[in-house]
């Protein structure tokens, strides 16, 4: 797998999704105690695979994000396949569902 590339701007962001076929973009937001337990779980169930770009956003500090994404909630995760979103978690994820829908993708 690759490393999680952390994005500080929208410009990241647009780049990331553009230039990775399969793009997994998180969205935090500053205190979320569900982000902070759930973030880790994504990547190691996402650790196997070698074909997925891991991208990391707080939307606190990327407010643009919010809008370009319609992000309402946080987490969030954004799957994209080849720039286009073909996957939308968000707020209580179930790890073992993701996983399922995820291996469906990605193998």
């Amino acid at each position: 797998m690759s490393q999680t590339e952390t994005l500080q701007s929208i410009e990241e962001v647009r780049a990331f999704v553009a230039e990775n076929d399969h793009a997994l973009l998180f969205i935090s937001s500053q205190g979320c105690s569900v982000c902070s337990a759930l973030w880790p779980r994504i990547q190691d169930e996402l650790e196997t695979y070698d074909n997925i770009a891991l991208g990391y956003v707080d939307v606190d500090e990327v407010k643009e994000v919010s809008g370009e994404y319609l992000v309402f909630t946080a987490p969030i995760t954004l799957v994209f396949q080849n720039q286009k979103e073909v996957m939308r978690e968000d707020r209580f994820i179930r790890i073992e569902a993701f996983s399922e829908k995820m291996d469906l993708m990605l193998t």
